[in-house]
């Protein structure tokens, strides 16, 4: 009843793949493993490039914080009130007064680097942290207590333990001090 049929449902006969054929599957291979081979290095490149920039942020981090610290110095001298501009100049108050008496006011002829980057003061306990920068003993410890346990321009972790004197800013305030009669 089926015999009819007979070869129809049968397989083609294997073909042996020609020498062309064993060519093209040879251009595959060596294309893929190429491919393969030139990415490995791109991945090698970039990962070495990746570890250039991140030495190079870690170089420069300094720097840049360095230039917010003088841009926050800049903001706060002209952001300070003039004497001559106050209606009330002439007069004298008790408050403000009492206020330059507490608090020593902003030596405007001061080397920046003398001032403490967070109250704009010259220092007279400098310590400096883990990160290299030098701030006032008695605002970092109150920066530490109120805002959280960390360096107020890095934002890296920072504990009073880790804060050292600044001897040799110390000496040169000092010898500032001085050579100016402050």
């Amino acid at each position: 009843m089926f015999s009819n049929f007979k070869g129809i449902f049968t397989t083609p006969p294997r073909t042996k793949v020609g020498s062309k054929g064993q060519e093209n599957l040879d251009k595959k291979h060596h294309h893929h493993n190429h491919l393969s081979e030139y990415y490995s290095d791109l991945f090698a490149l970039l990962k070495v490039h990746l570890e250039e920039y991140s030495n190079l942020l870690d170089t420069f981090q300094n720097n840049y914080v360095h230039s917010l610290y003088e841009d926050n110095l800049m903001n706060y001298k002209l952001s300070k009130p003039s004497r001559s501009n106050s209606v009330f100049s002439s007069k004298p108050s008790i408050a403000s007064s009492t206020q330059e008496t507490e608090r020593p006011s902003l030596d405007d002829d001061a080397p920046e680097h003398f001032l403490d980057p967070i109250s704009f003061e010259l220092f007279t306990d400098p310590v400096i942290t883990p990160s290299g920068i030098t701030y006032e003993k008695s605002h970092l410890i109150g920066h530490l207590k109120t805002r959280g346990k960390f360096d107020p321009i890095t934002r890296q972790e920072l504990t009073e333990g880790q804060l050292y004197p600044n001897l040799i800013m110390k000496d040169a305030i000092e010898a500032y001090r001085k050579e100016t009669g402050a």
